[in-house]
């Protein structure tokens, strides 16, 4: 009963049954993003009611061109890797040096 505990995966035999922890989850997510180079921050929140995921990064870069789709595709390399059962929504909010 209530809300599952975890996110549950997706797997190629149908009777093992597996998941992997929010929080567990969303630390791989971040050190995903933090791979890509010119990133220096990032942080995954779980959006409360649209189920999605919300990737805020930060760089010390002044014009970060296309930055944020270099992150987003790297949050979607691992989420092919890790193979969630429901693919969540990935929103990547960028964050620049401003002079």
């Amino acid at each position: 009963p209530g809300r599952p505990r975890g996110v549950p995966l997706a797997g190629s035999d149908p009777r093992q049954a597996a998941r992997i922890g929010r929080a567990a989850l969303r630390r791989t997510l971040a050190e995903a993003a933090l791979d890509v180079h010119g990133i220096e921050r990032a942080r995954v929140r779980r959006r409360p009611f649209g189920g999605g995921l919300v990737v805020r990064a930060t760089t010390h870069y002044r014009n970060p061109a296309n930055l944020a789709d270099l992150v987003r595709l790297a949050i979607d390399a691992r989420l092919d890797r890790i193979e969630p059962m429901h693919r969540p929504r990935v929103d990547v909010r960028l964050g620049w040096r401003r002079d």
